[in-house]
């Protein structure tokens, strides 16, 4: 084997390594600059449409049983016509969101863009009296602004926990939701029991309305009011699909 051939080998020896080193590494820096970065955490409802139609599909998808979801569709008719939903003047939750001058903070807790509306819309329809968590009456609010309950207690660490993960569980927005109106957050952090993991049988819908037996009512009256708000910015010409 003659020299030129030999230091001909030699250097493809050396360079193959290095180039495909660099196309590696291109490939990494894209799908982490661009792909996951843009994915954020997983959501497995990102897809719900708050729609009229939908409504009794996306509660059982939001983990609620039959007779749950049947609860709540009843309030939200009633609600429909208590703020008087659909009146070109009338309806309460248009006045609420015309009389709102802080579209940033509409848009961030309603349009869902960054983090799921499902959790983001508790700033503003919920509020805390007396250290107990409410949902707000529309009727009395002269516009919509953010509680400052929500930054203290930060509900979006119980969405990274439970919800926004692949192996979440059928009702994990039902039991996080559930654990916010709780007050309990640091119980599903910790993953204990009744937020614990399934394999242990300490995760329990059943244990948190016996231990907290006020909180399905709250957490209903949430849905029911959070869904019909969500109607409105996402539907044709609404907020969300207009900024």
């Amino acid at each position: 084997m003659n020299g030129r051939l030999i230091a001909a080998i030699v250097a493809f020896l050396v360079l193959v390594p290095v180039t495909a080193g660099l196309l590696i590494t291109e490939q990494v820096v894209g799908k982490t600059g661009t792909e996951e970065a843009a994915a954020g955490p997983t959501d497995m409802l990102s897809g719900l449409q708050y729609v009229r139609i939908q409504r009794k599909d996306n509660l059982t998808k939001l983990g609620f049983d039959e007779g749950e979801a049947a609860g709540i569709l009843t309030r939200m008719e009633g609600y429909e016509k208590k703020w008087n939903i659909g009146d070109p003047v009338r309806d309460t939750v248009a006045l609420l969101l015309d009389q709102t001058d802080d579209l940033a903070l509409l848009e961030n807790s309603l349009c869902g863009r960054v983090s799921p509306a499902r959790y983001t819309a508790l700033q503003l329809l919920v509020e805390d009296q007396n250290g107990e968590l409410r949902v707000r009456d529309l009727d009395a609010l002269p516009r919509f602004e953010s509680m400052g309950w929500y930054d203290t207690d930060r509900p979006m660490r119980v969405a990274s926990a439970i919800d926004q993960i692949e192996n979440r569980e059928p009702d994990a927005t039902k039991m996080g939701l559930a654990a916010v109106f709780a007050r309990q957050i640091p119980m599903v952090l910790d993953r204990q029991s009744p937020w614990g993991p399934t394999m242990f049988n300490n995760w329990s819908w059943a244990a948190v309305k016996k231990k907290w037996p006020g909180v399905q009512a709250k957490l209903e009256a949430y849905v029911a009011t959070m869904h019909l708000v969500l109607e409105n910015v996402t539907g044709d010409g609404g907020l969300c699909r207009t900024q």
